[in-house]
């Protein structure tokens, strides 16, 4: 899947979790959110008022029974809803026991999660006996399964694929046999670890019922669905019976009690008695029209490939254990391992605490952890993973294992890698909203704000092989389109206008405040360089001037700016200066990082690698809390920007802004460091970002803190706000801020 998929979450659009626990519950995509809350926001109760609100709700309750049959080759008259797999599986056993008479057997097998376990206990008090089919060789094999079966056998209750192994059972075969032997026989399928990772058809299948969970496919919480073929219905008895499930009720009066006499419709309804869950079964087939969409071949392919790059990587660690087929086309995508010596809960909870997603323990399935002789971790993933996730995964755990057994390369990573970091999000839907933020901080006469606004990179032309700044005033109408692609539409001027007013105000008030502006001087110069329109053999610094002189004018800044600053009383000494420019340059600050990290590089031996070779450069960053920081990819000439060089051209940027802490030593530093340009104890940075670079500015404060502060002091504040491409309108949509500040 690429990043269009995983932007379509909010989790993954306003943090840095590395989420590898979507065998448990995947995070649910915003088209889900939105459409629960439009059936919640107009919402009456379904099939009970004859008014628009009734109808509408009713509607939209037929409209998803009919998406979620499809999605599974069933029809909307063989699906119940439920509250998740565990109702429906006892649902379904409470609809049944009428039937079971002493001596009837349950086949089951060792594989099952508990709630494909339980519920049968149920039939106890009837005298009915559970029988378990063995786990050979990691999977459910269907001669076992008809070893099992007798005449008294009733059920066979299998689930779909492992929660622990992976595994994909053979439910076809196991069906086919099952049927051959006695047709009579219910087959029931626990499928909560299947719909959202393979295409399921039940009626291939051949299976009487099949059960599974919203929570788990990209759905709401609290809806599950419970198959029920049409074949069987006749079968059930009406246990969930009330409100809806009935043509009629009749009271029959006599001498010593009443009777009542309902007459059921005959449907499954029966099993659904009340008010239901329409936003849930809304929000359930919504994200049936997710998974639809991406295709679920498509899925799957994804799936394998990360499986697979997992079970390589894993395999690799000596000591581990690895459960479950080892081709990663027999099993869905989740790897549950365990290390000699380790515990599952140590390293679960070490992972935790670098926010990456995963869980350890039995899973709910002890029988089978039984079998396995210990718990496990698990790593599971989902639409929204990537390789870069697997291999930070990975990597993570080589650390936690080196330290573990003394081998860590680099003491350093543990103590600058655990430094905590607090931080919280605020709701930002104005400019006001920010500078009252900041007044919260400031103290008069103590306080010295800086706040970064008016932020451009170059748009490529390539009809005069030369870059124009990305402000609409200052390019040609031709290029005006690119401004989109790039996400700079409005947010140079808007983000200069704020700053300059938020300064404004503040010095009114007796506080120091000043704003600067940061030049993005590296996207695509070097594909523009090494293109067929370079003809004049133009080298990356000629690029880089030619940009710079089009920004600066003849007074510096921009005409547009200028008149900004005059309309809010300011002039050019309210601009931090950079040399003798008004601007700072992300080529310094990426060169001035590149030599702090060289010329101390037995400290960051394993923390940070930054690396060049001939026209091929990276930055691998370990400290962070969660270093899988999105790089941006431009069409126009496959340029990338962004991902790791913004956060170490942010954290250098703090450090020549603000300097060190006293107990901070390095081998170098840079003069800039140790000279910064502010130097009051009381101080707040505000960056007014482009939201594709959110988690990278943010990331880049953190990695300034650990590395030149450790903590922040009481004295220190950094505040985040993300503006869009249309940045009036996505501010005015509101955008999350990110705060750290001393406590």
């Amino acid at each position: 899947m690429n990043d269009i998929v995983r932007k379509k979450f909010k989790v993954f659009r306003q943090s840095n979790y590395l989420y590898l626990d979507s065998a448990a519950m995947t995070p649910t995509p915003t088209q889900v959110v939105s459409a629960v809350q439009h059936a919640m926001d107009f919402r009456g109760n379904p099939n009970r008022s004859a008014h628009p609100l009734a109808q509408r709700s009713g509607k939209l309750l037929d409209d998803a029974r009919k998406t979620v049959a499809d999605f599974i080759g069933a029809q909307s008259e063989e699906i119940v809803f439920t509250r998740n797999t565990t109702d429906s599986i006892n649902l379904a056993i409470e609809a049944l026991a009428h039937l079971f008479e002493e001596g009837d057997v349950i086949v089951l097998s060792t594989m099952e999660h508990h709630s494909n376990m339980l519920p049968y206990l149920k039939l106890r008090r009837r005298g009915v006996h559970t029988k378990f089919v063995p786990t050979k060789e990691r999977c459910i094999k269907p001669d076992d399964v008809v070893k099992a079966l007798t005449p008294q056998t009733k059920i066979v209750a299998i689930t779909h694929c492992s929660n622990v192994l992976g595994t994909i059972n053979d439910v076809t075969a196991i069906g086919k046999a099952i049927k051959q032997y006695n047709k009579d026989i219910i087959y029931i399928i626990d499928g909560a670890q299947a719909v959202a990772h393979i295409p399921v058809n039940v009626e291939d299948i051949g299976c009487d019922m099949y059960a599974f969970s919203g929570h788990k496919m990209y759905g709401p919480d609290g809806i599950g669905v419970l198959y029920v073929k049409r074949a069987i219905q006749h079968l059930l008895a009406p246990v969930r019976a009330g409100g809806g499930s009935v043509n009629n009720v009749a009271i029959t009066h006599g001498i010593s009690h009443d009777l009542i006499s309902p007459d059921y419709d005959g449907s499954l309804s029966m099993l659904e008695g009340g008010t239901p869950n329409v936003s849930g079964a809304v929000g359930l087939a919504e994200a049936v029209k997710f998974l639809t969409n991406i295709g679920m071949n498509e899925i799957r392919e994804h799936e394998i490939k990360l499986t697979h790059e997992l079970i390589n990587r894993l395999d690799k660690i000596n000591n581990l254990i690895i459960h479950g087929p080892k081709d990663a086309r027999n099993r869905v995508g989740l790897v549950s391992f365990a290390v000699d010596g380790v515990s599952p809960k140590e390293l679960g909870t070490y992972l935790a605490g670098n926010d990456i997603c995963v869980r350890y323990g039995s899973h709910c399935a002890f029988p089978l952890t039984n079998e396995l002789g210990h718990e496990t971790v698990r790593l599971s993933v989902g639409v929204y993973n990537t390789e870069a996730d697997i291999n930070l995964a990975v990597e993570e755990i080589e650390n936690f294992l080196a330290r573990k057994y003394g081998e860590s390369k680099n003491n350093h990573l543990a103590l600058i890698r655990n430094i905590p970091i607090e931080k919280k999000e605020i709701l930002i839907k104005s400019i006001q909203d920010i500078e009252n933020n900041v007044r919260k901080f400031a103290k008069h006469n103590e306080t010295e704000i800086l706040i970064m606004g008016g932020h451009f990179l170059g748009i490529p032309d390539t009809e005069t092989n030369t870059f124009f700044p990305s402000i609409a005033p200052l390019i040609p109408k031709r290029l005006t389109g690119l401004l989109e692609e790039f996400g700079m539409t409005t947010f140079p001027l808007v983000t200069f206008e704020a700053a300059a007013q938020i300064v404004s105000n503040l010095k009114a008030d007796g506080i120091k405040a000043k704003l600067f502006i940061i030049a993005n001087d590296t996207t695509g110069i070097n594909e523009l360089r090494l293109s067929p329109v370079n003809k004049e053999k133009k080298t990356a610094d000629q690029y880089r001037k030619e940009l710079l002189a089009k920004f600066s004018g003849e007074i510096g800044i921009p005409d547009t700016y200028w008149e900004t600053l005059k309309k809010h009383n300011l002039s050019l000494d309210d601009v931090m200066k950079f040399g003798e420019n008004h601007y700072i340059r992300e080529t310094i600050l990426r060169k001035d990082f590149k030599s702090f990290v060289s010329k101390n590089k037995k400290f960051f031996n394993g923390l940070i690698d930054y690396r060049a070779d001939n026209e091929s450069i990276d930055v691998s960053i370990k400290v962070l809390d969660n270093n899988d920081v999105k790089t941006c990819t431009f069409d126009t000439f496959h340029s990338k920007t962004g991902g790791t060089f913004c956060v170490v051209e942010v954290a250098e940027l703090m450090a020549e802004l603000f300097g060190k802490d006293d107990n901070v030593e390095f081998k170098y530093l840079n003069q800039k460091v140790l000279s910064p340009k502010v130097t009051s104890t009381h101080k707040a940075l505000v960056m007014l970002s482009p939201a594709m670079c959110d988690d990278a500015v943010t990331n880049g404060a953190e990695l300034y803190t650990k590395l030149f502060q450790r903590e922040f002091g009481k004295g220190f504040m950094f505040l985040n706000t993300p503006f869009g491409p249309h940045s009036e309108q996505s501010l005015k949509e509101g955008t999350l801020a990110t705060e750290i500040i001393g406590t």
